[in-house]
């Protein structure tokens, strides 16, 4: 179950961005991603999507 904002579409996907506990609906458009707006959704709230991972579980990606 999560929420989202209303310009959130189809196909865009949710992530946690560095520092944030908060996780962050982003598009992918022409080889960056668009930060779309905050989000909720149950389970990854808080920091709980990145306690105890390793820095090899992540991806670096580019925001526009």
């Amino acid at each position: 179950m999560g929420l989202g904002p209303k310009g959130m579409k189809v196909g865009d996907g949710i992530g946690v961005i560095f520092g944030q506990q908060i996780p962050m609906v982003l598009r992918q458009e022409q080889g960056h991603h668009v930060l779309i707006g905050e989000c909720f959704v149950g389970g990854i709230m808080d920091g709980e999507a990145v306690k105890s991972r390793g820095k090899e579980d992540f991806d670096m990606i580019r925001l526009r």
